[in-house]
């Protein structure tokens, strides 16, 4: 079977600045470095599951005649032949790393770079989307994602391919509200800690238990959860039982991107066949130990992922 993964969603450039404070209120902070890298949630889950030797694909929509664009994806070995070019200026974060304590601040600006379009999808990957085993998607954009989804599913029932996996990220901004409607669209819901509160919900315990609960298309649907230093939780289609991995103990310099790290080691590990309580412990161990370095390209330690398959 082909084992070809497609992230759809997000690129940005982030500029990132590095400090070490303990406070960044209402003072002058000197910048210890800055660098400049490709960035957005998609674009990050690519470029984890390239260096894991996944044969991965990104689908983003990317500003005509940007050349440092292109370079940048370049640099990561991302390839844009499945990307839409279209005219505008290419969205851009501000980010401040905190070292002192591994946190970061995001200052987004999207400007006017247009999101992917449902009909655009539908068009480029009409004859090719049965090359791919997993299909990985932004839970934003929702009216273009819904319609996304749909014409995957429609494409899988139209072509007896069951096989393919559909995953959604979701994470929660204060000007990004949540449509529940895309719930019972994936086989596979990832759901962030700030998601998890935004919601309304304490513990990601309580949170995995009421969405099986609550929503009706979940039963077929496995839900994961990562919550930092406790570790990561996820409940599997028709169960009621919760799987947990503890954290793992590091000392933080970047957690930029982490949850995208997080999300990318699953991935991986569910295309080996794992259960899922070892793919919660590879989800974890790729997350944390990039959060013990900067930037989530050159990934050293992912070279010693291949020790839980051997153990399972």
């Amino acid at each position: 079977m082909n084992n070809k993964i497609l992230c759809v969603g997000f690129c940005t450039i982030d500029v990132i600045n590095y400090v070490n404070e303990e406070k960044l209120e209402d003072c002058k902070i000197d910048i210890i470095d800055e660098r400049k890298c490709i960035g957005g949630n998609a674009t990050n889950t690519a470029n984890v599951l390239k260096q894991l030797g996944v044969d991965v694909d990104l689908c983003a929509v990317l500003a005509n005649n940007d050349p440092e664009i292109e370079e940048l994806l370049a640099g990561i070995k991302l390839k844009t032949d499945t990307c839409f070019y279209r005219h505008g200026t290419f969205p851009f974060s501000t980010i401040v790393v905190n070292e002192a304590n591994g946190t970061r601040t995001i200052f987004h600006h999207s400007r006017n770079l247009p999101e992917i379009q449902a009909k655009d999808f539908e068009t480029k990957f009409a004859e090719t989307l049965g090359n791919y085993s997993w299909v990985h998607l932004e839970g934003r954009n929702y009216k273009n994602v819904e319609k996304i989804i749909k014409f995957i599913d429609n494409f899988k029932k139209a072509n007896n391919r069951g096989d393919i996996t559909v995953s959604i990220q979701f994470e929660f901004t204060p000007t990004t509200p949540c449509s529940e409607d895309l719930f019972k669209l994936a086989n596979i819901l990832f759901i962030s800690k700030e998601f998890v509160i935004a919601k309304g919900w304490e513990t990601a315990i309580e949170a995995l238990n009421e969405m099986k609960e609550r929503f009706e298309g979940l039963k077929n649907t496995t839900i994961i959860c990562a919550w930092g230093k406790e570790g990561a939780y996820g409940i599997e289609p028709n169960s009621k039982k919760i799987e947990w991995t503890i954290g793992s103990p590091v000392k933080a310099v970047d957690t930029l991107g982490a949850g995208d790290c997080f999300i990318a080691g699953i991935i991986w590990a569910m295309n080996q066949k794992l259960n899922l309580l070892k793919c919660l412990q590879i989800g974890v161990f790729v997350e944390s130990g990039k959060c013990e370095q900067i930037g989530v390209s050159n990934l050293n330690h992912l070279r010693k992922i291949k020790k839980f398959v051997d153990s399972s």
